[in-house]
Parts: structure tokens; sequence; C-alpha cells
């Protein structure tokens, strides 16, 4: 679904976006929208006009039409709807953020519960038996909370300033460890694994750090979409690049190459490929952000051509290293270069 956040449309496509129709919601402009996992026709949409002084949360069954739920009717304050979340293993549970705290229903929007106030709530997700969510306030309060009972309290579990938005990456398989990727307006993008904790910033590169939104693509976790105050930007490779060895690239290279490595960040391990554009002596080794050598993955003369060589995540005595920045260093005659990788256990 698409919202139209000026006018109330919502548009849906059941046609992976070829073909596209107006649900006609109410003219109100949208501020939110969740889809029910376990049923996609089902989904919650947000409602807001500050100079009307309304404001509203619909649901929408099987697409017939959209039916008003909210305000509750002893509700006098007026509420902005900033997330709407659906558990994805049982779809009566509903968390609603909105700038003055946190709804929740365990009874298919039946009834709510009220907490979190007064925080401004910019996300919510639900991960295994937790719930986390982000606040955004500007004020020290401000950070990840957790609930390990469906809402009924509540704990910090980081304080950080600015989030704007927190997803849980391959949420959908329990068996694999999830990527934590947390948005916010003042350092961009930062990454973690299997608990939002211990996170690992990395907005190098990214150019503006106003990170208002996040995408994640569940088949490749190194594909992170940032939406900013000046446009989207990808982080992560979707494909590998395959060279053909003696190639006219490579006989045209002046000097080696070292390709950024895939996937990048990684969990287990990652595939380094370098090019070589004449016969001589090439070394590359692993370095911590400390300037401490790690392991030495090649140490021998190379023919033209392109190679690539897997990284294990571990040092030289066959132990894992910690999460965190690693710099891969290429050196072959007088040439030197150096990427950086980010390993994330």
């Amino acid at each position: 679904m698409i919202p139209e956040d000026r006018k109330g449309r919502i548009y849906r496509s059941m046609y992976e976006g070829a073909v596209w129709e107006n649900t006609n919601f109410p003219d109100t402009a949208v501020t939110a929208i969740g889809i029910n996992p376990q049923n996609p026709k089902t989904a919650y949409a947000g409602a807001y006009n500050p100079f009307y002084a309304q404001w509203g949360l619909y649901k929408i069954v099987e697409g017939l039409k959209w039916e008003k739920i909210m305000p509750l009717p002893f509700e006098e304050r007026l509420f902005r709807i900033n997330c709407i979340e659906v558990s994805h293993t049982d779809s009566n549970i509903v968390f609603v953020g909105t700038d003055q705290g946190l709804y929740m229903s365990l009874d298919n929007a039946l009834t709510w519960n009220y907490n979190l106030g007064p925080f401004n709530i910019s996300s919510i997700q639900f991960f295994k038996k937790k719930v986390f969510v982000t606040t955004n306030g500007n004020t020290r309060s401000d950070g990840i909370y957790v609930s390990y009972d469906l809402g009924e309290t509540w704990q910090i579990y980081t304080y950080w300033l600015f989030c704007t938005e927190m997803i849980a990456g391959q949420r959908l398989n329990p068996v694999q460890p999830a990527y934590f990727i947390l948005g916010d307006t003042l350092k961009g993008v930062s990454v973690t694994r299997e608990s939002p904790y211990n996170w690992q910033n990395i907005s190098e590169t990214l150019p503006v750090k106003q990170v208002t939104s996040l995408a994640y693509f569940f088949q490749r976790p190194t594909s992170i979409f940032a939406g900013t105050v000046n446009g989207v930007y990808k982080y992560g490779q979707v494909h590998t690049e395959v060279i053909p060895h003696y190639d006219e690239k490579i006989t045209q290279l002046k000097k080696a190459h070292l390709i950024k490595n895939y996937p990048n960040p990684f969990n287990a391990s990652t595939i380094i490929q370098y090019q070589i554009p004449k016969f001589s002596f090439v070394r590359m080794k692993i370095f911590n952000t400390l300037g401490q050598e790690i392991k030495c993955l090649v140490e021998t003369q190379k023919e033209t051509g392109s190679y690539s060589i897997k990284w294990d995540g571990k040092d030289k005595l066959g132990n894992n290293v910690v999460s965190g920045i690693y710099l891969v260093r290429l050196e072959s005659e007088a040439f030197v270069d150096m990427k950086k990788t980010l390993l994330i256990r």
C-alpha cells in the first residue's frame, strides 16, 4: 500500500505494483499504515488533520471499506499516529504509536490499553517474545524501550536521542539471528545483531544523516534503504560482480584494484575480490581499527587476473573476532589500497 499524505488517498496493489486501485480512504491526511502480515488484505491507517482537530485510526478488512475505530469515545485529546504494527505471529495484537504515547490491543482492535505517555513513539517492533519501541521527543529520556509482557510494563533498553525508526530483519525466520537496523536524525543508520545493543554506525558514506524512515530487503540483509530529508539511499550490494579472468579491463589496469567485499556487513563470512594487472607479489591483510593485524589472507606472487578470497571472521589463531569495523589492506609492488568491512555477530 502507498499513502497520499495530503488528500487522504491510499492505493493498493495486488499485482506486485503493476496495477493500483484506490481504497477510498476518507479525505484526511494519512500519517501511518500497518498491514496484517498474515492477511495483507487487512490493514490499518492513521489519519490526522490539525486544522480541524481531527484524527483517527481506520481499519479495512478484505478490501471492503475503511471503518473508523479511534478515537475512543472518552478520548478528547488530539493525537497524531506515527506508526502501526501488527504482530507477525498473532494478528489480534495491534500496537499504535502516537505523538503522546502507545495504544495496545490484544483482541483485534476491539479494546485498547494506553501506556508510555507522553512519549512520542516513532516506531514499534515485535521480535520473538519482546516488543521494542523507539521514542523521539527531543528529550534525554528518548531511546529504545522494551516490554516482555505485551505492553503491560516497559523498561528502558538503550538511551538514544532522535530515534526515527528501528526494524528487525529476518524476523520471519526464528532460527537465524536478526539484523536490527536503527535510523535517527543525527547519526544516520546503525546496525547490530540479535538484540538492539552494541550498535555499529554504517553512515560514513551516507551523504545525509537525517534519516526519517528505513526499509530492509529480507532476502539480502546487506540491502538497507534509508529515507532521508534529501531522498532515498541504498546501502549494500544486491548482486555480486563477476569479472572474467584476463579480460581487457584487467590488462588495461595500471595498478592493482581492491573490489568491495560482499556481503558487507556480514555475519559468518565475506568474499573479497581483487585484480592484478601484471605478475607481481601480492599481500592482503585484515586489520582492526586500532591498526592491529588480525589475519593475513594472501602473501604470494600472482599472475595477471581477477581473484577472490573468503574471510571467515577469524583471526590468525582461528578464533572468532568480535563485531566491529575491520580494514582490508591490499599491497602490490608500490600500490596500497584499503577498504572497510563490517562484521556483525
